[in-house]
């Protein structure tokens, strides 16, 4: 009845759907001091990445504990924080761990997690010795010299290993003393050594 008297005065427009983590994706900012062992957005330190509040972040330890939790201001972690990102189930990650005396070796992925509960990727009193979050095709080791030692280095191709679930053993590498190790050819790596190459894996 009134329209013509009073037009008007606001416009109808379409808005594209836009993802709350897309507007938050960089809100963030996660720094780890590693001499403190704090880890979060409020802490001063090494800056690690950049992320949502929506996020889930994934910490793993040198122990071999790991766990996810909320971005936060200011967690203490210790100094054996090893890995940190933002959670990713399906991410197939490279790790090698001691354990008893022997090293494994295990390509996995963390699967689903309950928030800040402790799991554990490797048996109790092991030590990780390469986290990796890409899938390099080989790793590089030389061994500890000790009297009457015959293989000093080797090589193990990865490619065609299958990849496992976080709680499964992994594949037995060595009972060698690993001096380093790496996943591209190491400074002080030998061509001249004959066992090099071709290494094998037992399957657990």
């Amino acid at each position: 009845k009134y329209k013509d008297e009073y037009p008007r005065r606001t416009k109808i427009e379409s808005f594209e759907h836009v993802e709350l983590r897309e507007i938050t994706a960089t809100e963030c900012k996660l720094y780890y001091d590693a001499k403190a062992g704090y880890m979060g957005d409020a802490v001063k330190g090494e800056e690690l990445f950049a992320c949502s509040s929506l996020d889930r972040v994934m910490m793993v330890w040198k122990d071999g504990r790991y766990k996810i939790s909320v971005p936060p201001d200011k967690l203490f972690v210790g100094k054996d924080l090893i890995y940190c990102a933002v959670y990713d189930r399906e991410k197939v990650m490279t790790c090698v761990y001691t354990s008893g005396g022997v090293s494994y070796f295990k390509k996995f992925t963390f699967g689903g997690c309950i928030l800040n509960k402790d799991y554990e990727l490797a048996p109790k009193k092991s030590r990780v010795i390469l986290f990796d979050d890409t899938q390099p095709e080989q790793i590089f080791v030389k061994y500890k010299v000790v009297p009457k030692l015959r293989i000093k280095q080797q090589i193990f191709n990865l490619k065609d290993l299958s990849v496992k679930g976080a709680k499964a053993k992994g594949n037995q590498m060595t009972v060698k003393a690993i001096n380093n190790l790496g996943t591209k050819v190491l400074k002080n790596w030998d061509d001249s050594e004959t066992h090099s190459t071709n290494a094998e894996m037992m399957d657990f």
